[in-house]
């Protein structure tokens, strides 16, 4: 049986865990504390994967663009 107390909580949790807030709330709702909080994990697990606030909200909006937005389509050359 896995508790939060138990399992090790991966850099990528905690930034599905920052964009489900910044899905539904603002930039500003997404505290360390209350992320620590929603995961049942202390503000140390956090600091392992991050050097603060701001490292998380850049590594979930870089994550979110690699992942949730379709790259452009290159548009044929005018030359060809």
């Amino acid at each position: 049986m896995s508790t939060a107390a138990t399992r090790r909580l991966t850099r990528e949790v905690w930034i599905g865990a920052a964009l489900n807030i910044l899905a539904t709330e603002a930039v500003d709702e997404v505290a360390v504390e209350r992320l620590a909080e929603q995961l049942g994990v202390t503000k140390g697990s956090f600091y392992w994967h991050f050097r603060d606030r701001a490292k998380l909200i850049t590594a979930a909006l870089r994550h979110w663009a690699l992942k949730r937005t379709r790259r452009p389509h290159r548009q044929p050359s005018l030359d060809s």
